[in-house]
């Protein structure tokens, strides 16, 4: 097997011992491993797990669902592990600021910590979880997780460790999430909420691109403090339809070119990206919204015909060859 193959990609391994691991995996040369562990050979990294290539009964290119691995910039938005309860007793649990326009607290005691953190674990069977620790160089930086999940909603909560607030790690992380959510996941609209004095959250939420839709009057009550509830939303439909709109006018825009014979670098650049659209996960995940009666009836959808795009581009190739 050529293990650099499937680097980057999200994978599920089973070694000869019977044990499975699933996350996105990172390839290591040869070279790489034998000067940093020892090894003689290729291996993959799931997380912090390193499998060397003999260890390996089998591997395959899988599916994400629930609480899967997402890399951003600088973050590793991971799964909970039970080690994790002490680095979030001390310096989530410990920080009255962190439940002071939430009331809510997890981590009150090492204790407590401990227990949500193998519930979290024991949760993530259901293709439903998502709770992801924001881990950089093995520092848990925050939390962000989405739940009550309804079928076509759910919402989104996070918190940030004290001192690496007003560094854009909650925004990198919720854009991420978002996309997951709608894009894989396939769910309809995200929301959340945030109290009106919490300007840091309002400041991500809205970084985030989500849209605030509405105001809860004295909605809510932390202690004795009451606070105007502010809901904000992120609808993956209407981030659909609007690539998909998009790739419409370039198909369009690309069958007048052919039509008129200019095959030009205009025409190169637009039948590239329709092809990174066509043979990427998008397409895919577009057409089957569309299957599901998810999209308006009168959006124009040319480009989700796979024959029409197929032969476009098949049309395009025979042209560009003969130019």
């Amino acid at each position: 097997m050529k293990l650099s193959e499937y680097d980057k990609k999200y994978v599920r391994i089973t070694d000869k011992w019977g044990e499975s691991f699933t996350g996105t995996a990172s390839y290591g040369s040869r070279e790489f491993l034998e000067e940093e562990y020892g090894g003689n050979e290729d291996g993959i990294f799931i997380e912090d797990v390193l499998i060397y290539e003999s260890q390996i009964d089998s591997i395959e290119i899988t599916e994400m669902h629930g609480t899967a691995e997402l890399l951003t910039d600088r973050l590793v938005l991971r799964r909970y592990r039970h080690e994790d309860a002490d680095q979030l007793y001390r310096y989530f649990g410990s920080d009255p600021e962190m439940c002071r326009y939430s009331g809510w607290n997890p981590y009150p005691t090492l204790e407590t910590a401990q227990d949500t953190v193998d519930r979290i674990i024991a949760g993530y069977d259901d293709e439903h979880s998502y709770s992801w620790i924001m881990d950089t160089d093995d520092v848990i930086v925050g939390t962000i997780g989405a739940y009550d999940f309804t079928g076509s909603q759910i919402e989104v909560g996070f918190i940030v460790r004290e001192a690496w607030r007003g560094r854009g790690y909650a925004t990198e992380a919720l854009k991420k999430v978002l996309e997951y959510l709608t894009e894989n996941e396939g769910i309809d609209k995200v929301t959340a909420w945030c109290a009106s004095e919490n300007t840091g959250s309002r400041t991500v939420l809205e970084k985030s691109g989500m849209r605030f839709v509405g105001t809860e009057k004295c909605g809510l009550t932390v202690g004795e403090n009451v606070y105007d509830k502010l809901i904000y939303e992120y609808n993956g439909i209407e981030r659909r339809i609007e690539r998909i709109s998009m790739y419409e006018s370039k198909m369009e825009e690309a069958g007048e070119l052919i039509k008129a014979g200019c095959i030009n670098e205009r025409l190169a650049v637009l039948m590239d990206e329709l092809e990174a659209y066509y043979t990427g996960p998008l397409w895919k995940q577009d057409y089957a919204c569309d299957e599901a009666h998810r999209l308006p009836e009168n959006l124009k959808r040319g480009v989700l015909s796979e024959d029409g795009l197929f032969n476009m581009l098949e049309e395009y190739r025979g042209l560009a060859r003969g130019k």
